[in-house]
């Protein structure tokens, strides 16, 4: 994938994504990992490689997010 043999993920990174409300759904995630992994020499994404909207949503908690989502 992305001329890339394996895909990490920091977890402080991957409290981001979860975090994120992603309100240009799955199309965003794709296209904002495709960015990070284009941009980048290694395999692993960090915190620092995300996008500061993204980046900002690590202190939300995944209560915040769940209630968000019952919500809709």
């Amino acid at each position: 994938m992305f001329g890339k043999e394996k895909i990490q993920i920091t977890k402080e990174a991957l409290d981001c994504f979860i975090n994120y409300s992603w309100p240009g759904n799955v199309r965003e995630l794709e296209h904002t990992i495709e960015r990070i992994l284009n941009l980048k020499d290694d395999e692993t994404i960090t915190i620092d490689d995300l996008p500061e909207q993204i980046r900002n949503c690590s202190n939300a908690s995944l209560e915040e997010t769940l209630e968000r989502y019952e919500k809709n």
